[in-house]
């Protein structure tokens, strides 16, 4: 490296610094584009001058991860000074940590110490590419949090050593450097947990406010669909035979993929082993070749158990049809989190409609009871009363005895009628019974007395 006299560009405009900021995890796409903003990269402008300036070393320069390479960041000279040439030749020193990356850094990001390089020129683990800054001594100090590796700053000198107090006062300020580069990823993080905490809160409110199940159902999936942004949602219940789920409930679902599925239960041994599924490309996953996948042409999935007490009930399924999804992790851990209070819901809701089977079986009973022991009992009182008055010698006073008491019995059974039909039913029988008029006056039976 020159000397502190010959200095090194950092220009105004930011260079390719935390270009997505975070290890590709495959098949989950991490968090990217939010932070990359120039405020960062006036930060780190600021924090790498002053460590090289307290840790008495010629530059200080920082390094993200980016898939399988660390990609030059930010790099500052003590002196503040500026250098085009050598800002741009630090900006090509990508550097791989796969197997094929520099011995050197391996060791440091493996180990997650710092590490004093001296003699850098005659080190065959130092890249050559570092070489060629014309430094002597070297430290490498990697960028730890929460035992992940978020960067590496790299400390260099034309000085012969760097001393002890230089590598402590070093691992003081990146912490410093380590919370500016990672403090993006936590407020996305921050972010999303609050919005997935906020949906969480809106779903149960939402499924809570009532116990119809085919609501609660139609509710969820609504809610699911709008969490995630999918152009559908579903809901497959379990049978009673537990050997077989079938659709109940679906949201935006398109009517012909609808009618189809409707006659397509989802078959597996194993319910109680089922655990979250996701895919970015269902027609190309092995995993999804099923039968039922083959009916069910989604681009991408989102396949999301339902569990009680009892275990799986149900599968929540959020479904992309037009286009390709790169499934998320936070999406995951969102329906995820959404599966809980909606078989919760769903377990209450058939619960109410137990307890109201319940309560009709009862009150049947009830009125089967009243049928039997009362109505019965009158009616019967009744015929023996008018057999007698027709078939017997009585006088005509004792049939209009006999008369008050059969009508007596009517009251009665008037009464336990009110008692057994809905109070409109009551209601509307006694206007119509008087709208009869006065009770007919009897003629003389033809074989009475008097």
């Amino acid at each position: 490296m020159e000397a502190r006299s010959q200095p090194e560009v950092a220009p105004e405009a930011p260079g390719p610094f935390l270009d997505g900021g975070a290890v590709s995890l495959g098949e989950i796409e991490p968090p990217r584009g939010e932070g990359l903003t120039r405020r960062l990269a006036a930060t780190l402008r600021g924090l790498a001058r002053l460590t090289a300036e307290a840790c008495a070393v010629d530059r200080c320069s920082i390094f993200v991860p980016k898939g399988d390479v660390l990609v030059p960041a930010m790099s500052q000279l003590a002196t503040g000074a500026t250098r085009a040439d050598l800002w741009q030749a630090f900006t090509a020193l990508e550097t791989k940590v796969g197997p094929e990356g520099p011995a050197i850094v391996l060791e440091v990001l493996a180990a997650r110490r710092p590490r004093v390089v001296l003699n850098v020129p005659t080190v065959p683990r130092v890249p050559d590419e570092w070489k060629r800054f014309g430094i002597r001594s070297m430290l490498l100090v990697p960028l730890v949090r929460d035992d992940a590796v978020v960067g590496l700053m790299v400390l260099d000198t034309t000085a012969p050593s760097i001393g002890h107090a230089q590598r402590r006062r070093a691992g003081q300020l990146a912490h410093s450097i380590t919370l500016a580069i990672d403090s993006p990823v936590s407020t996305r993080e921050m972010r999303s947990r609050l919005r997935a905490s906020e949906m969480i809160l809106t779903v149960g409110r939402t499924i809570g406010s009532t116990l119809e199940l085919q609501e609660v159902v139609r509710r969820i999936t609504r809610e699911a669909a709008h969490a995630v942004r999918a152009d559908s949602a579903g809901i497959y219940l379990m049978t009673e035979t537990r050997d077989r789920m079938l659709p109940y409930a679906a949201y935006h679902m398109p009517k012909e993929i609808l009618d189809t599925i409707r006659k397509r239960p989802i078959l597996l041994k194993h319910f109680e082993d089922l655990q979250t599924h996701w895919s970015a490309d269902v027609p190309n996953d092995p995993a999804f070749q099923a039968p039922i996948f083959r009916q069910f042409p989604a681009k991408s999935l989102i396949l999301a158990p339902l569990r009680a007490k009892e275990g799986v009930i149900g599968v929540l399924a959020c479904a992309w049809w037009t286009r390709r999804h790169r499934v998320r992790r936070e999406e995951i851990s969102l329906m995820e989190s959404l599966a809980g209070p909606a078989a919760v819901a769903i377990e209450n809701a058939r619960l109410y409609a137990k307890a109201a089977q319940a309560a009709v079986a009862q009150e049947r009973m009830r009125v089967d009871k009243i049928l039997h022991d009362t109505l019965r009992h009158t009616v019967f009182s009744m015929a023996l009363r008018i057999d007698m008055a027709l078939n017997g010698s009585t006088k005509a006073s004792e049939l209009q005895a006999a008369l008050r008491a059969l009508k007596q019995d009517a009251g009665v059974m008037m009464a336990q009628m009110r008692e057994v039909l809905p109070p409109g039913e009551a209601g509307r029988a006694a206007p119509a019974f008087r709208r009869r008029g006065r009770t007919p006056r009897l003629t003389r039976h033809p074989h009475s007395g008097a």
